[in-house]
């Protein structure tokens, strides 16, 4: 199911000058259906992954995964813990319903829950003198939506906000850091995500500072295609400007020419990528950087192979 955002930057920055409340919204809020995870259930899941990864052959991996696909998570920060150490977490996760244009995280304001989202695309935007926001990030299926307070960060930095719906998991900060200091596994894989999210906005900042719209425009598409594990995203041109800190009218120039060359398709606020290897040739190095970062470290199967120019190794593609 697609969700088509309803991002209004001007909206958000008038939103921004309004009577402070509570940061994000909570999953008690939260008018979407919630359901706790079945420990058990959990528990099994993670034992078949953990059998799949002590080196079955081949072919019963693929018949192992698969099931576990089936089965729930996606996310693979938490797909990829021991079933010891998911079980730890797995009581205080709650799975929540986040839709395109809820905030997560405001500016300035304390971080209450981490998302663990399942797809689906969220941006992590930093906030102007002026109001402006400029998007530093993007997180998906990869990552956890939240992850400084890991590194002591008690209030949010960044403005943190869905731009295409999907399904997370929601945990409580306080539970979420007690976790932590008991699963040294989990620790390691967040502390990894924090270093190569860090490589993806320092990666972003010299994109947008160097390489041309068009570049710019492929690379953030990739990113986010890997990230929702959608070829089909429900994402106006407004909204991808106001991602690129560029016009409107300077976006539509250049999804014109991704168009002509047959690698998008462009119709009523959805972007459709018909030619994903074109895309990558069309995008710039920064793509294949960022994209060999999460294959190194993390090796989960969020990011695609990149192009010829960048191939990030085969053992993996995070």
């Amino acid at each position: 199911m697609e969700f088509v955002p309803h991002f209004d930057p001007g909206q958000l920055r008038a939103e921004r000058k309004a009577p402070a409340r509570m940061s994000g919204t909570s999953p008690g809020k939260m008018s979407a259906s919630r359901a706790r995870f079945d420990p058990a259930l959990s528990h099994l899941m993670h034992k078949l992954a953990s059998f799949a990864l002590r080196g079955l052959s081949d072919d019963r991996t693929g018949d192992v995964m698969a099931c576990i696909s089936q089965l729930g998570l996606k996310n693979r920060i938490l797909a990829s813990l021991t079933a010891p150490e998911f079980a730890l977490i797995a009581g205080d996760l709650v799975q929540v319903d986040l839709h395109p244009g809820q905030t997560l995280h405001r500016a300035g304001d304390a971080i209450d829950h981490v998302y663990f989202p399942e797809a689906g695309l969220i941006s992590t935007m930093a906030v102007l003198a002026d109001g402006a926001l400029v998007e530093i990030g993007v997180i998906g299926a990869e990552g956890v939506a939240g992850v400084s307070v890991v590194l002591g960060a008690r209030t949010s930095f960044c403005e943190t906000l869905c731009q295409i719906g999907a399904a997370a998991h929601s945990m409580p900060v306080a539970a979420f850091l007690r976790t932590v200091e008991r699963a040294p596994g989990l620790r390691k894989l967040l502390l990894l995500y924090v270093h190569v999210f860090s490589v993806q906005a320092a990666q972003t900042a010299a994109c947008n500072a160097h390489h041309e719209l068009s570049q710019r425009l492929a690379r953030w598409l990739l990113a986010a295609h890997d990230r929702s594990g959608m070829q089909h995203l429900a994402l106006t041109q407004d909204l991808i400007a106001a991602m690129l800190g560029v016009r409107r009218s300077t976006v539509s120039v250049a999804a014109g020419t991704l168009q002509k060359a047959g690698i998008i398709q462009y119709h009523h606020g959805h972007i459709s990528i018909l030619d994903r290897s074109g895309l990558e040739a069309a995008a710039c190095e920064c793509y294949a950087v960022v994209a060999g970062e999460y294959c190194n470290l993390l090796r989960g199967d969020v990011v695609a192979t990149a192009s010829a120019r960048g191939t990030p190794p085969s053992a993996g593609d995070g």
